[in-house]
Formats: C-alpha cells, structure tokens, sequence
C-alpha cells in the first residue's frame, strides 16, 4: 500500500500544476466549512455567555400585546398575583428609561432601572459589587454599572459618594421639557461584559422604585416583571402559567427561551452556509474528477505497461485512488488552517472597527468580543468530509483506469 501511495505522489508531482489547482479549489471549500463552523460555535458560545448574566431561572414579563391597545398593567399587584404562583420564589417589578447621566461637565446615555437593589443577586447570579454597596428600597441613591463609572478610555468618570445628574427631556404640546434630579452614588458594579446587549446591565443606573416612580412619573405602573423560580427546570411551566394570566397583554420569555429561539435561528443560517460550503467542496471533486480522468488519458499506455507485467485491477484502482485520497488529505489539512485563519481575521477585522468612544456622545459603545470556536472533532469531520469526497469523484477514473485492455492500451501513442 505505501508503494502505490509513493506511485500516487510521483504521478502528482509529474503533473504539479494540475495538481495544484484541484488542490487549491478542495483547500477553498474546506476553509469555508471549517471558518463557518467555528464562527458558529463561537456565536453559540457568545450568545451562551451574555445571557449567563440573568439566571437560566429567570423569566421577565414586559407588557405590549400583540393586539393594538392590549398591553396589560403591571402594578404592585400583579406581582403579588404572580408571586403566588408554585413555584415562583421571586417576583421583582422594575421601571426602565434610558436618559442622560451628567458628571463633571460630561455626560453618557444610560438606561435608568428602578428596582429594589437587594433582589438583583438574585435576578442576576452573576452580579458582583465593585465598590460601596447595593443600597436600600428607602434610599433615593443609585447603583451605576462599571462602564458607567469608567466608561472606555476615561478614569473615574463616575465614584462612589459622588452627586450626579439624570436628566430626561420630553415633548410636551411642542415643547421640550428637560427634568433632573441629583442623587448621591452609594455603589458601583463590577464588570460584567454584557457589550451594551441584550441586557446591558454594565451601562445601568440602578435606583429603588420609589425614586425611579416619582422622578419619572408612572404612577405606579411598572414597565416589566422579574419572575424567578425555584430551578431552571420549572420555567416552562411557570411561562404557561404567566401566560394564563397576561393572555396576549404581555410578551414572556426567558434567558433560556431567548438562546433556543437564537440557536434555531442562526442554525438554519449556518445551514444554508454550509449548504455553500458544500457546494465548493463538489465542485472541487468534479475537478478532482476532470484532473483524475485526463491523467488516465495521459497515461493510457503507462497503465498498459503495468498490467502486462502482472498488475492486477485492484492495484491500478488503488493507484488512482491513491491521488484522490492524497488531494483530499492534503486539501483537507491545509484547507482546515486557512479556514482558522481566515476566522480570526475577519473577527480582528470586525472588532477592530470599535475602538472609539468620542466625547461621552449619546452612542454606547459597542465591543464585538465573539471568539471562533475549533474543535478537534469539527476538524476532522471536515477532513475526513473532504476525504470522502474526494475519493467519490476518483472512483470512476481509477475504475476506467482498471479496465483498459493491456493491448490497446499498449498500441495507443
């Protein structure tokens, strides 16, 4: 066998720039499916680890109906309803407003969230203090997040015992009114890294819901519903409860739920990617295909020659083989190189685009932190797909090679 490998390489090398070329075109469609497929496992890990900063426990409730003017209300009492469910442990209502925070002349967007403090270790198992400390339900202080406090390329734009700034405008009958209050920073968070996504928690203001109700004037309604269960494994049915109870007034879902419907949805991209994918790996093998019957061609009388001389069909099969199965292999290995390559490239190309935080502007700052994820069995699944392929497309060649007759074969010029 290593015989007609090292025959298999000498015909390769006879013939470098055809073998070259169908090489070159099994290393594209390689790199393709391997540089996908890690993409896709690191957006998968990625998506896994923003919503780690909410309890896979966790269920939020945010009123908007999917029928015009059938958003329910939820108030005080709609969270001790919700909290009699079996079950729940928790039910936490919070007010939400992204405004502007002043500081020393400066000023950044943040999202301003009223909610009792002392629950949101709970909510977010994740959560760790920085400094200072998380404050109470009767205090009109604040908690900022860490990019908050130290937004990218500034120091301490925020510290604890610091008075700062909320301000909010609105329109009111063609007029914009601009509201503020001074509260004092008793906390800060530590990092999370949550990139301003999803749940943004690095970039929020936290205040008790007394604060929050009265500067912003809500009258006690709340705009969403913190709802934690006992364990993961009852949220499913916790959700069918919540949606007995909100009908279609109210949009329900979980950290879990969200990361199955992104999952079902970027799988059927990276599906129909790989589809592409795919595609250039078989239009390699018609190459590998072409390459291999024109070498059979070639060598019309070179393959007479063996069988006169006691060559037997399998080993003029394994011959030919033995090319295809050295394109595929060493397509394969190289093709799984360019593709991690080509990965990391293209991640450095995006992040490399966010770097800027200009004059504390309105604009929160985006940091694009999805790494490519290869594993050993990826790797090889693509080699061994390559493989595979390859020696499909040489099975008719080697074949055709296997069944010249030695004395025609001999008479061809």
């Amino acid at each position: 066998m290593l015989k007609l490998l090292k025959l298999s390489y000498q015909a390769l090398i006879e013939r470098k720039l055809r073998a070259t070329i169908t090489i070159i075109m099994v290393v594209v469609g390689t790199a393709l499916l391997t540089g996908l497929n890690g993409m896709s496992a690191g957006l998968n890990d990625y998506l896994i680890k923003e919503f780690s900063t909410l309890g896979a426990n966790v269920i939020i409730v945010i009123p908007g109906g999917l029928r015009s003017g059938s958003a329910a209300k939820i108030t005080d009492q709609t969270a001790a309803l919700v909290e009699r469910i079996p079950g729940v442990v928790l039910s936490e209502p919070f007010i939400q407003q992204v405004l502007t925070v002043k500081s020393s002349g400066k000023s950044i967007t943040a999202t301003l969230v009223g909610i009792d403090r002392s629950r949101l270790t709970t909510i977010f198992p994740t959560l760790r203090l920085k400094e200072g400390r998380f404050g109470s339900q009767n205090e009109p202080t604040v908690l900022v997040g860490n990019l908050i406090s130290n937004p990218p390329g500034e120091e301490n734009f925020i510290d604890v015992g610091q008075v700062i700034v909320l301000e909010i405008s609105s329109v009111v009958e063609g007029r914009r009114i601009i509201e503020t209050r001074n509260l004092l920073v008793d906390g800060v968070l530590d990092y999370m890294g949550s990139q301003g996504m999803f749940i943004p928690v690095d970039r929020m203001v936290f205040t008790s819901t007394q604060t929050a109700n009265a500067f912003l004037g809500r009258g006690g309604r709340y705009d969403g519903l913190y709802v934690v269960t006992e364990n993961a494994d009852i949220v499913d049915a916790v959700t069918n409860e919540l949606k007995e109870i909100f009908g279609g007034g109210a949009e329900i879902f979980s950290s879990r739920s969200i990361i199955r419907t992104i999952q079902n949805i970027t799988g059927t991209i990276n599906t129909f990617l790989g589809s592409i994918a795919s595609v250039s790996l078989i239009v390699a093998a018609v190459g590998i295909f072409a390459a291999l019957y024109t070498s059979v061609l070639e060598r019309t009388r070179e393959i007479g020659l063996l069988k006169a001389i006691g060559f037997p069909k399998l080993s003029i099969i394994q011959l030919f083989l033995g090319e295809a199965l050295l394109i595929g292999v060493i397509g394969g290995i190289v093709g799984n190189i360019g593709g991690i390559g080509a990965a990391y490239l293209l991640i450095g190309l995006l992040s490399g685009n966010n770097e800027t935080f200009n004059e504390f502007n309105t604009q929160s700052i985006q940091t694009f932190n999805i790494q490519p994820i290869f594993t050993p069995d990826m790797l090889l699944t693509v080699l061994l797909f390559s493989v595979i392929l390859s020696l499909i497309a040489g099975v008719y060649p080697a074949w055709r090679a296997a069944s010249l007759d030695p004395v025609v074969a001999l008479r061809k010029e």
